[in-house]
């Protein structure tokens, strides 16, 4: 049965280099002591390990499996990246890290791991990244790349190799035609050649289950739709 995807590839994050975690501190009162600049980052860490153990992980199964990548204590950017590696696959989980202030006037962070992963669990076991690849291609047909991410797949969080179709691409319009839209102050009516169509895949690492998802590849077509009337009040 064909299902609609939203797929999100985490595969982006490898390309981050692993940087030393940037920090920023408040000056110290008088007569208190200026915190070591990497007190923030283990005290993000620590948070960021509790909310993926809220979210379903056993302690021994992520601290087996996952490793910190890079710590990110900016103003409006406060971040813990996981590394995730077993059964030869590798994945980078990004946790946000936000804050409330309780009814003491307390600062509590909080982790967008612990609900966005949740509910998760140890995986039991992994397919290889070649029976993963085999069972893409039977699912979607030919592709390039591919990606492991955790991923909500069913009711539940998953590892998840993801991918897209190889797909030809769509001629474009006339540049005739864009001129005449353009000059006229009309919507494209008539576009180029649709692409074909392309199709996304999630192959669950544990199961082998494949979802199949599709989407249009190319320029966008004409819409056949009325304009929109203006509101008037």
């Amino acid at each position: 049965m064909k299902r609609t995807l939203t797929i999100v590839f985490a595969a982006a994050l490898c390309a981050w280099p692993a940087l030393a975690p940037a920090q920023t501190h408040d000056p110290a009162p008088a007569g208190r002591a200026t915190p070591a600049p990497d007190d923030d980052a283990r005290r993000l860490v620590r948070g960021s390990r509790e909310a993926f153990l809220a979210a379903g992980f056993s302690a021994a199964y992520f601290d087996r499996h996952f490793s910190p990548f890079k710590v990110v204590n900016l103003p409006g950017d406060r971040r813990v990246v996981w590394r995730f590696r077993a059964g030869g696959h590798e994945a980078y989980v990004d946790d946000s890290v936000g804050f409330y202030t309780d009814e003491r006037g307390r600062r509590v962070d909080t982790h967008s791991a612990a609900s966005t992963l949740a509910p998760a669990r140890d995986p039991r076991r992994t397919i290889t990244r070649a029976r993963a690849e085999r069972l893409m291609r039977s699912c979607i047909g030919e592709f390039e790349g591919g990606a492991v991410v955790f991923q909500r797949f069913g009711a539940r969080t998953a590892l998840v190799f993801t991918a897209a179709s190889v797909s030809t691409p769509a001629t474009p319009p006339a540049p005739a035609a864009w001129a005449e839209a353009a000059a006229g102050g009309d919507r494209l009516r008539r576009g180029g050649r649709k692409g074909p169509p392309v199709y996304v895949g999630a192959v669950d690492l544990e199961t082998g289950r494949c979802l199949k998802g599709r989407a249009r590849a190319g320029a966008p077509g004409p819409s056949n739709a009325p304009a929109p009337r203006p509101r008037t009040n």
